[in-house]
């Protein structure tokens, strides 16, 4: 799946049967992380992954 809008490209390698990876696959984002851009500070913020799963947060304010 790939971040519409996000310049390089980013993409999200999605397992199956996997919640949050179906959930992404499904919906186009993960709801827990909706709120973050309204957390972030104005671009150039720095957001930082720690690798807790699929990288869905990140994928969602990369399109940013």
């Amino acid at each position: 799946m790939a971040a519409a809008g996000a310049t390089p490209p980013y993409a999200l390698c999605l397992r199956r049967q996997q919640h949050v990876d179906d959930t992404v696959r499904r919906k186009g984002s993960w709801a827990e992380c909706d709120l973050l851009p309204r957390l972030m500070p104005p671009p150039p913020g720095l957001f930082v992954d720690a690798g807790a799963n699929v990288g869905a947060c990140s994928w969602l304010l990369a399109a940013l």
